[in-house]
């Protein structure tokens, strides 16, 4: 919480004190990424409250985490699509202006290294916030009432399908990138890690969520709710094992100590740390 009220204040005296920075945080091609990582970070924070303060309070905050998940909802909803709409729109005005030749000032702020040939996975950082939203269901859940928690099991899944089904487009292109381009440049190579993270944040979703199935499905859910929690604790387990196999990355192994980090907004730290995040929670969510 601490850090991320100081990031708050920093980033908020940068727009104040250079007012244009704003405008060119949204259209920078690589900046412009991580604008709905502060929906993550507040995400986490709804994450670690509930997991760490509903065992020692009141009521009172068991209706505030609940309110505050489907908040957090529609805020990465809202950020996640924005971001992808913001991208689609700037490589639309880029094609546009080139097909007509056009130097008018109705294009000049759209970005030209917006491009296929400059894309990475981590155009995948824009549905990290539907991707954290699985996980804090499944946490949540375990403590909440049934019939909340069943609704918050129900979202859960609906988001965190969504933003796994984004991942996958994101995917899709980057394959078709490298077949066309080759590899990335070297300062972003680093980048293909990322691809690690929905999976994982996926696979621990849909484990604790449902381990959670069995205490708050109705005992005559589809007619069995019993029989119904076991199946998709099964289910959950063997689509976890499916998943495993986007753990590795083995094409960007060799990029991984050689590689420079000193371009400018260069996301290889940043990538890295979710990756091997994601590879974590997946590894602990699997040994548990």
């Amino acid at each position: 919480m601490v850090l991320f009220l100081l990031n708050t204040v920093m980033i908020s005296l940068r727009f104040y004190f250079f007012p244009k920075s704003f405008k060119a945080s949204l259209l920078h091609p690589t900046e412009s990424l991580f604008v709905p990582a502060c929906v993550v970070s507040f995400g986490t924070i709804l994450i670690n409250i509930s997991q760490y303060g509903l065992d020692g309070t009141g009521q009172w905050l068991n209706d505030a985490v609940w309110v505050m998940f489907w908040i957090n909802s529609v805020l990465a909803i809202v950020a996640s699509c924005a971001i992808y709409l913001l991208m689609y729109v700037l490589l639309f005005l880029e094609e546009f202006a080139k097909f007509n030749q056009a130097d008018d000032l109705a294009f000049s702020w759209s970005t030209q290294t917006l491009t296929l040939k400059f894309m990475t996975p981590a155009w995948i950082f824009p549905a990290y916030p539907l991707l954290i939203t699985g996980p804090h269901a499944g946490i949540l859940s375990s403590y909440l009432r049934q019939q909340r928690a069943l609704d918050i099991i129900i979202g859960g899944v609906v988001l965190q399908g969504t933003g796994f089904l984004v991942a996958q487009t994101v995917y899709a292109a980057f394959i078709y990138r490298l077949m066309r381009h080759k590899l990335p440049k070297e300062s972003s190579r680093p980048g293909m890690f990322v691809s690690v993270g929905p999976s994982g944040f996926t696979v621990s979703g849909l484990i604790t969520m449902a381990d959670s199935a069995q205490r708050v499905l109705p005992e005559d859910f589809m007619g069995d709710g019993a029989l119904a929690a076991m199946i998709l604790k099964v289910s959950a387990n063997w689509v976890g094992i499916w998943l495993w196999g986007y753990v590795f990355r083995p094409p960007a192994l060799p990029e991984l100590f050689k590689c420079p980090c000193h371009d400018t907004n260069s996301t290889k730290s940043c990538d890295l740390v979710l990756s091997y995040l994601g590879r974590g929670t997946l590894l602990l969510c699997k040994s548990w």
